[in-house]
């Protein structure tokens, strides 16, 4: 025999009840089973305060987005307006140049048509010592500077 004690078990004896209750066994857990809510729309009533609540939201949007317009549109036409005037006064200016440009013009084609007559063109053939074609004597061996027309 081996030198080990031998343990006997205890059983431990179950409580009393009393006699109107029976004993129940365990339950087993049944299974769950989960139903999503369906979805329904129902037109019904809306409360007056809901509708108070969206007609003040709705109002200041309008609102607001009649104030940004109005900012919008105030300074884009202002700066259209200048953009205009700024054009306007250019014109103004390039017609002034234009006309100035065509009186000077006007005034050297005077000057030149003055310049190119004959009568200027001998004056000035005369005070630079030159002698005209026409009136020219012929002497032989000598050397005349003469004015020549081509």
């Amino acid at each position: 025999m081996s030198a080990l004690p031998v343990i006997e078990p205890f059983v431990e004896p179950a409580p009393s009840r009393p006699a109107s209750r029976p004993r129940t066994l365990p339950r087993v857990p049944e299974p769950v089973i989960i139903e999503l809510p369906i979805k329904r729309i129902q037109r019904g009533r809306v409360k007056q305060s809901q509708t108070q609540k969206r007609v003040s939201t709705i109002a200041g949007q309008l609102v607001g987005f009649t104030v940004i317009t109005g900012i919008a549109f105030a300074s884009f036409s202002l700066a259209g307006q200048v953009m205009v005037e700024k054009a306007r006064r250019d014109g103004i200016r390039a017609n002034a140049r234009a006309l100035q440009s065509s009186r000077d013009i006007a005034e050297l084609r005077g000057e030149v048509q003055d310049l190119s007559s004959s009568r200027s063109i001998s004056d000035w053939a005369a005070a630079s010592g030159f002698i005209p074609i026409d009136s020219a004597p012929k002497a032989t061996g000598v050397i005349q500077v003469v004015a020549k027309r081509i």
